[in-house]
């Protein structure tokens, strides 16, 4: 990621980060429940990467970005439906399955 130190480097993508779960948590506070997805989570993260280091970043490992998301985020369910993987409020994720189908 072009010149940075190491430590610009993790302050900057804990920046991202950071950004992240704000995004996360302004579209959880919408009247409507929604699912998120971490196709679109991992899209939105690496612009704010992008955004950052001014450079194109290589490819975010889904897996890790979602356990970090929900390590952070105790109050959210991850649920596989094929080959994506839906992020929601734990009480009303059945709901939203059931509409998005």
């Amino acid at each position: 990621m072009g010149d940075a130190s190491n430590a610009e480097v993790v302050e900057l993508s804990e920046l991202a980060f950071s950004d992240l779960v704000a995004h996360v948590e302004e579209v959880l506070e919408e009247d409507e429940p929604t699912l998120l997805t971490l196709s679109d989570l991992v899209k939105f993260y690496t612009s704010r990467l992008e955004h950052f280091f001014k450079t194109e970043c290589d490819m975010v490992n889904a897996t890790r970005l979602k356990e970090r998301i929900l390590e952070d985020s105790p109050t959210l369910t991850a649920h596989s439906e094929g080959r994506e993987v839906y992020l929601a409020l734990k009480y009303g994720i059945e709901v939203m399955l059931t509409r998005a189908k």
